[in-house]
């Protein structure tokens, strides 16, 4: 009965004692494998396809994540893992296959991230203040991901240094689409 009383409930974002409230939210996405994978393939994918495509792509998915945080606070809706893995998987064979398809494709997956994210990023029965303090730890730390990703891609320019990113990437898709196939599939039951 001790054993029973002394575990404590179960949170989808436990956060990480001592840290604070603010730096939790900061790390939040580091801690998602799903969220980690599509901002680091669309991180790989705008930094690839720098300046160009990417100053629209980085506001549409800044402006799409900032809403989702907002919309998920007042919602609290979830969004499920295997889309997030999705968006790795096509954003990581665009870069392994060095493709753009324009700047509308761009804007496109970059709100479809952003919004998403933010959506699934709400802590689990956390007080208004601090949700509010955890959400604006994410927002800055979704950004500043997407934009240490983006902008760390977009410096190297040497022909070797490039097929590292498009190795970056093809081992994103891959990922992605590993697991996304195993939740598809779905673990066998016996019996």
């Amino acid at each position: 009965a001790s054993l029973i009383a002394a575990v404590e409930p179960a949170l989808a974002f436990a956060p990480i004692e001592g840290i604070g409230v603010f730096y939790n939210g900061m790390l939040h996405i580091l801690f998602v494998p799903s969220q980690l994978l599509s901002v680091t393939a669309l991180g790989l994918l705008l930094g690839q396809h720098a300046p160009q495509l990417s100053r629209c792509g980085w506001f549409a998915f800044v402006a799409a994540f900032w809403f989702g945080l907002v919309a998920g606070y007042w919602v609290g809706q979830g969004v499920p893992q295997a889309i997030f893995l999705a968006l790795a998987l096509i954003a990581g064979l665009m870069v392994a296959f060095e493709w753009a398809f324009g700047l509308v494709f761009i804007v496109a997956l970059a709100t479809v991230v952003g919004v998403g994210i933010g959506l699934d990023s709400t802590p689990d029965g956390a007080p208004h203040r601090e949700m509010s303090l955890a959400l604006a730890g994410t927002a800055v730390g979704g950004v500043l991901l997407l934009s240490c990703v983006g902008g760390l891609t977009c410096c190297f320019t040497r022909p070797w240094q490039r097929i590292g990113i498009r190795a970056a990437g093809s081992w994103t898709a891959a990922t992605a689409g590993i697991v996304l196939t195993l939740v598809w599939v779905g673990p066998k039951v016996a019996g």
